[in-house]
């Protein structure tokens, strides 16, 4: 196993360059404050802490794919969404999202090889990775960090009060409605654009999400992230996401991590998803001495 985190943090480092002490992906974002509220659906489906119906507070980062953390934002990327939802007693929970319904690979050896490979033969042996590559070259671009959907492309089994269970994927839904703009209409950006709106849009008031779950039927791949669900899916929204106000700078040193499960809430036997937590310890505690293997999301 140890070998395997090696290989996917040296794989980011090899892709995206040596950027000393800065995430080894989404190393450019900001991070916001805010809180959480349960709904009586997301409740009826899980026992788990935060979707009961009492608010609780969240620390919430915005960033860009990339691991580079000058990239402008007029580039082409996928944004993430990472959140924290801080519980009674001091325990957290994380979920980890980015504005690609799928993901590039379906194990953590396939997005190693992904990352030091030529792009068109990987998809050429690999032909599942081809929804995400397409997608993240030519879809446009989120015109705001708010006004984009965010999808937790890792299955989950939500578990009851009586023990009765279910497969459910996550998204956040922006209550502002999803808009883009092309390449074109991007190119006067400043370097930091989406940062600087954010920041004016809050101003304004919070900025809110919806978590929407939708639940898998039999025969729904539960490991695979490559792979999308039926669109007909029973969903239920879960809960509400309303953020507040910028957070403390030293926010950003956070490392989310998508296997930080509570009580009501099971990972599924995706090896992409299994892996991911020890890949992020690894190149967190090498970013804490600012060494060229960076940091998660």
């Amino acid at each position: 196993m140890a070998e395997l985190e090696e290989q996917l943090v040296g794989a980011l480092a090899h892709y995206y360059g040596a950027h000393p002490g800065h995430r080894a992906a989404h190393a450019k974002g900001i991070v916001c404050v805010g809180e959480f509220e349960g709904t009586a659906e997301g409740a009826a489906l899980t026992r788990a802490a935060h979707l009961q119906g009492a608010a609780v507070p969240v620390t919430v980062r915005f960033s860009n794919g990339s691991g580079v953390p000058w990239a402008p934002d007029r580039s082409r990327d996928r944004r993430g969404m990472a959140v924290r939802f801080h519980l009674p007693g001091g325990e957290a929970t994380d979920l980890v999202a980015i504005t690609l319904p799928v993901f590039f690979a379906r194990t953590p050896e396939g997005f190693a090889e992904f990352l030091s490979s030529r792009e068109r033969a990987y998809v050429a042996a690999h032909p599942e990775a081809a929804r995400a590559v397409e997608l993240s070259h030519h879809a446009p671009l989120p015109a705001s960090y708010a006004r984009a959907a965010y999808h937790a492309v890792h299955a989950f089994r939500w578990v009851g009060a009586a023990g009765d269970q279910r497969w459910v994927r996550c998204r956040w839904e922006p209550d502002a409605g999803v808009a883009t703009v092309s390449l074109d209409q991007a190119r006067d950006w400043r370097p930091d654009e989406l940062q600087h709106e954010l920041r004016e849009r809050l101003l304004q008031g919070p900025v809110v999400f919806r978590l929407v779950a939708a639940i898998a039927e039999p025969g729904d791949p539960i490991d695979d992230p490559t792979a999308l669900w039926p669109p007909d899916r029973a969903s239920v929204v879960a809960g509400v996401l309303r953020i507040g106000r910028e957070g403390p700078p030293e926010g950003s040193a956070i490392a989310f991590d998508p296997t930080r499960v509570t009580d009501g809430i099971e990972c599924s036997p995706d090896p992409l998803l299994l892996a991911r937590s020890a890949a992020y310890a690894l190149s967190a505690s090498r970013r804490a001495v600012g060494v060229s293997t960076r940091s998660s999301i």
